[in-house]
């Protein structure tokens, strides 16, 4: 048999290549479908689509990324600015894709906006499939191969990832987030469309992890409430709909709270609960009944046995050709367990006069006297 051990290297899948699941489309789609402009739209689905490609790519690699503070994830940004960028430590790396045999490029408007990556990394989009085509850190890049717009890179100036890897573990000095906290205005004012320098805008950004954070979670509330301005008249709607009902349950509940009040200012005890309790019941019994004053009153000063004994003769659900009052039933069933315990207790002492060696003493003989006079005496009566 063969030892595929020894061939591990070349069945394992390349690292450098992925395929984006179906879920994570679905995704990218779903927050772009917002926007009307098709041009637009793709432009946006293929930044997301590369910035997933090389999370996938960098996690094959053995780099843990995120993209907690990118600016792709602002929507206002994404749909102004060709960008896809993540985040592997304190290094950012600006994602650049190619299709076909496009040349490969970076937005001089990158550079103006202070938005460009320290490193930057390029991958091609071909069929279903994603392939990592090299890294270029941004001390390496060529100004002067460029025109009006753009940066051009050639493929042999690319780098591997084994090159460029030491750039990823560089740590960066910690913003002072107090101080910077004072620049949160200039967010407010860019969603409302009165921020007068916009470069100054994204250098702010492209500095500021903190304030990229900030602006995310802004214009998601941004979002959020537009949506809900939009349905204000509907939501308005559902929450009269909800008053109506909550004031028809409130009307229920002090109905209900005034019976039971009613109801409570007459027991003072669990005897006399139990008599309320059994005259509710009658009363819904004989309420139909021109005599159903008189037969409330006449239970006043019965007892709990004699008021269910009522109950129970003029219920419809009981028969009632010659039935006995539940208290006689209840006598004659203590009588009856009376007499039980009696027979229990003489058998006892017999078995106990007859079967031990004790049988013949004065004590038990007494006893054993007494008993059957008791007996005797029993039967006279």
């Amino acid at each position: 048999m063969e030892d595929y051990s020894q061939n591990s290297d070349i069945i394992e899948p390349p690292r450098d290549i992925v395929n984006v699941s179906k879920e994570d489309l679905y995704s990218i789609q779903n927050k772009c479908a917002w926007v009307k402009n098709s041009s637009v739209r793709a432009r946006m689905t293929a930044n997301l689509y590369c910035a997933k490609s090389a999370q996938m790519i960098l996690e094959n690699l053995g780099i843990e990324s995120n993209t907690l503070s990118s600016l792709h994830e602002i929507p206002s940004i994404l749909s102004k600015i060709d960008i896809a960028e993540i985040y592997a430590g304190d290094c950012k790396v600006s994602v650049r894709c190619s299709f076909d045999d496009y040349k490969l490029f970076i937005p001089k408007k990158h550079e103006k906006f202070g938005i460009l990556g320290d490193i930057f990394m390029f991958i091609k989009v071909e069929d279903n499939s994603s392939i990592l085509l090299g890294f270029l850190p941004l001390e390496n890049l060529n100004r002067e191969n460029a025109d009006d717009d753009n940066y051009y890179v050639e493929y042999d100036e690319l780098k591997s990832f084994d090159d460029i890897k030491n750039y990823l573990f560089i740590r960066k000095a910690d913003e002072n987030i107090e101080e910077i906290k004072k620049e949160r205005i200039q967010i407010i004012n860019y969603l409302d469309s009165r921020i007068e320098d916009k470069i100054e805008f994204f250098n702010l950004l492209g500095k500021s992890e903190y304030l990229r954070k900030e602006m995310i979670k802004f214009e998601k509330s941004e979002i959020f409430y537009t949506e809900i301005a939009e349905k204000e008249e509907w939501i308005q709607q559902e929450i009269e709909k909800d008053i109506v009902n909550i004031s028809k349950l409130a009307d229920a509940f002090i109905q209900a709270k005034g019976e039971i009040t009613k109801v409570s200012e007459n027991i003072e005890s669990a005897e006399n609960f139990k008599l309320e309790c059994a005259r509710a019941n009658l009363e819904k019994l004989f309420n139909s009944s021109p005599s159903a004053g008189a037969e409330i009153e006449s239970i006043h000063n019965k007892t709990t046995a004699e008021v269910m004994d009522t109950l129970l003769a003029k219920s419809d659900s009981v028969i009632s050709d010659d039935r006995l009052p539940m208290s006689a039933l209840l006598r004659a069933f203590r009588l009856f367990v009376f007499l039980i315990l009696s027979i229990l207790f003489i058998g006892g002492i017999v078995c106990f006069t007859n079967y031990t060696k004790f049988s013949q003493t004065d004590i038990v003989s007494t006893v054993k006297n007494h008993v059957v006079d008791w007996i005797v005496n029993v039967k006279k009566k």
